[in-house]
């Protein structure tokens, strides 16, 4: 999945985007809002691994305990915050940019044992491999890598 900044407050929830994509540099100097908070490792400690292995350097970071915490503090203008891009769609009230760049990306993982017969693994993995075949739109390639799910099962 792709990264996505959320920069600040919308001018107005219909207002348009001024700028499609937004460099990782240009968080450089900005305050930046990671979360979770209280697990680790986690999603916080992927970005900021993707900041320290880009000379990004913020020039602080605040910790939120949730997401939906982290984009109040956006929405509040506090700072900026890296969310996936699936999240673009919670708040309209603040403004989203795709990152640039292949690095600034994370896994989606399904790990389950590989003796585990149950029919809610294969209920799972019918319906990740439906979503695939659907092709919603926020899988479009703007947003997301050009892969398919596949198991190492199959």
């Amino acid at each position: 999945m792709y990264f996505t900044v959320v920069c600040r407050r919308a001018s107005s929830p219909s207002s348009p985007p001024e700028v499609l994509r937004l460099a990782l540099s240009a968080l450089s100097g900005k305050l930046l809002i990671v979360y979770p908070k209280d697990v680790r490792p986690g999603f916080a400690d992927h970005v900021l691994s993707l900041l320290h292995e880009t000379n990004v350097q913020p020039s602080e970071v605040l910790e939120a305990k949730e997401l939906q915490s982290a984009l109040g503090l956006v929405a509040a203008e506090t700072g900026m915050c890296i969310v996936p891009s699936a999240s673009r769609q919670l708040r309209s009230d603040i403004v989203y940019r795709l990152i640039e760049g292949e690095r600034a990306t994370s896994p989606v993982i399904l790990n389950y044992r590989r003796s585990d017969e149950s029919e809610y693994i294969q209920l799972v993995k019918q319906l990740i491999q439906e979503m695939y075949a659907e092709n919603p739109p926020w899988l479009a390639h703007e947003h997301n890598l050009p892969t398919r799910p596949t198991f190492q099962d199959e």
